[in-house]
């Protein structure tokens, strides 16, 4: 009789791990590109991208990297990169704790997504790859995420198949890479720069 209980009660909260994700459209597309249903998605990522939520905006970026739905694309993987990059908030919603938090739809776990377009964008500016080599204003992006992760691993996508994570080695070993390839004047430089002015720099970046 324990054991059903148990059996039951597993079930239950597997369902609602599984249950309506907050970000009307998330599932579909993560499900979709699991799938490699790109096409598809493609147009859904990009309306919900240009109404500013932060889910999709890092989600149009991936697109843009890989040619999927859409001709591969750098530079506009970067301004979407740089768009997810600077929505970061405050509170339990924004840090994707869905228990006894409310807020708006669109904006759950706002701040892994912002993140993991950080984490994103700092190679880039390491290897310009669609934006002009920049080992300053990379060391900041990739600085920004181990202190906000503080040794976590930032979860991604696809909580319905167990979850995909960012995990603390790659980003130390992108911190490493980063600041190996860095002069002491840059270094210096870099880690002047403040919250304040490292979001001045994503939104211009993301124009």
């Amino acid at each position: 009789m324990y054991r059903l209980i148990l059996i039951l009660l597993v079930g239950i909260l597997s369902s609602c791990a599984s249950g309506p994700n907050p970000n009307p459209g998330e599932r579909i597309t993560d499900v979709g590109w699991t799938s490699g249903n790109y096409v598809k998605d493609w147009p859904l990522v990009r309306e919900k991208a240009e109404l500013g939520q932060p889910w999709a905006q890092l989600r149009l970026g991936i697109f843009y990297v890989y040619g999927w739905g859409v001709e591969q694309n750098f530079s506009e993987a970067a301004k979407w990169y740089a768009k997810a990059s600077i929505q970061i908030a405050e509170g339990d919603w924004a840090n994707g704790k869905i228990v006894g938090a409310t807020g708006k739809p669109g904006y759950f776990n706002q701040n892994s997504d912002a993140y993991m377009a950080r984490y994103n964008l700092s190679e880039f500016y390491l290897n310009g790859r669609g934006v002009q080599k920049d080992n300053v204003l990379a060391y900041a992006l990739i600085k920004s995420v181990v202190e906000a992760q503080k040794g976590k691993s930032i979860f991604f996508c696809c909580e319905f198949n167990g979850g995909r994570y960012i995990s603390n080695t790659d980003i130390t070993k992108r911190f490493d890479e980063i600041k190996n390839a860095m002069s002491t004047a840059e270094l210096s430089k870099a880690d002047a720069i403040s919250e304040g002015e490292l979001v001045h720099l994503l939104q211009v970046a993301s124009q």
